[in-house]
């Protein structure tokens, strides 16, 4: 291995940035990545015949993300805006439901409860938002918490859950610890299954006279994939099967791959109703088990309950020598703009120590 000043473990999104940072300031680095490939758990397929890429992991880009949008603008590369148009199954019917998540917010704002103590989201939802949510967008709220936030809302920290969702700062008060251990046992990665579905045509853009066809999310909050998204505005016969928490874990236990292709079309069933065959209009599905990848063992993390400064106790350097990165260190934990910062931030610590030597 040739000589460097510094060694980045993981080419992941934190890992390639940290080196970015460092080469840039005229550091030496080495780079070692154990898999294939770099990206982490970013992996982008392209196949023959398909308008869009195979995402089998990250995604999305999640609000403004200026760290990702300086490096898309470096690179050249275009955003395409997702189509926001979300579809609940309720009382066997599709209907529009843009508005639940807004509802969700406010009332989250309006309580003072987690001012006084953290608690899991579960408790917050039923103890001190029953009476301003309904059951429903309770049941909305615990959905978006296991989809978007891969986590198991009886041990999430409602605190966390609540800054995320609302840009609060409440109970942020980091503190630097010299042992790792307490700061990862209050962190939990979370489980996801994401599933693509390629079918012959995109059957949906024809339901009902076209009143699919501009959709972008189709949720049924009791089937065991509870969440679809489609490629809009992009046209391709392409549906993102999605499942995250409790759920997931469920989901893929002892459950071979093909067993799995099989619940999301039945979920897809429960959605569009069995007057069309969509098993029959499959014509691929791709997957990969992010919770038995032996080098991610999981999507991303969340905070347990009363952890709120374990994200910063675990990014605090070793001896200025050892120096961690990587979404669970971040304050904006689970994103890849989160990681990207993370990676940024080390690089820093690195070069300001490396200036003090």
């Amino acid at each position: 291995m040739p000589e460097s000043d510094v060694i980045v473990i993981g080419a992941g999104a934190a890992g390639l940035m940290a080196a970015a940072e460092l080469i840039e300031a005229g550091r030496s680095v080495t780079v070692l990545e154990a898999r294939d490939r770099i990206g982490g758990r970013i992996w982008t397929r392209r196949e023959p015949g398909v308008a869009v890429p195979i995402e089998l992991g990250a995604e999305f880009i999640h609000g403004h993300a200026p760290i990702t949008q300086s490096l898309l603008e470096r690179a050249g590369t275009a955003v395409i805006e997702a189509a926001g148009t979300h579809f609940t199954l309720a009382h066997g019917s599709l209907e529009p439901r843009d508005a639940l998540f807004p509802q969700i917010q406010q009332a989250i704002q309006r309580s003072d409860a987690l001012e006084r103590r953290d608690m899991s989201f579960d408790e917050f939802l039923d103890r001190h938002l029953a009476s301003v949510l309904t059951p429903a967008q309770r049941q909305y709220a615990r959905m978006m918490a296991e989809g978007f936030d891969a986590a198991d809302t009886s041990r999430a920290s409602a605190r966390a859950l609540a800054a995320e969702w609302t840009g609060d700062t409440i109970g942020t008060g980091p503190q630097a610890r010299t042992a790792k251990r307490a700061p990862l046992e209050g962190l939990s990665s979370g489980p996801v299954i994401k599933l693509q579905l390629l079918f012959a045509s995109a059957f949906w853009e024809t339901l009902h006279d076209g009143r699919f066809r501009d959709a972008g999310f189709f949720h049924a909050p009791e089937a065991e994939f509870p969440t679809f998204w489609t490629a809009a505005p992009a046209r391709a016969p392409l549906l993102v099967a999605w499942a995250g928490g409790p759920r997931a874990q469920r989901l893929a236990a002892g459950a071979a791959a093909g067993d799995i292709v099989h619940k999301a079309l039945a979920s897809l069933e429960l959605l569009f109703g069995k007057e069309l065959d969509i098993a029959a209009e499959l014509r691929a599905w791709y997957y990969h088990d992010w919770q038995q990848d032996p080098f991610a063992r999981g999507a991303y993390s969340y905070l347990t309950v009363g952890a709120h400064d374990a994200r910063a106790a675990l990014a605090q350097p070793l001896d200025d020598t050892l120096f961690f990165a990587g979404e669970a260190t971040e304050e904006e934990g689970g994103t890849v703009a989160g990681a990207l910062q993370s990676g940024t931030r080390a690089a820093h610590e690195v070069l300001a120590a490396g200036s003090l030597a």
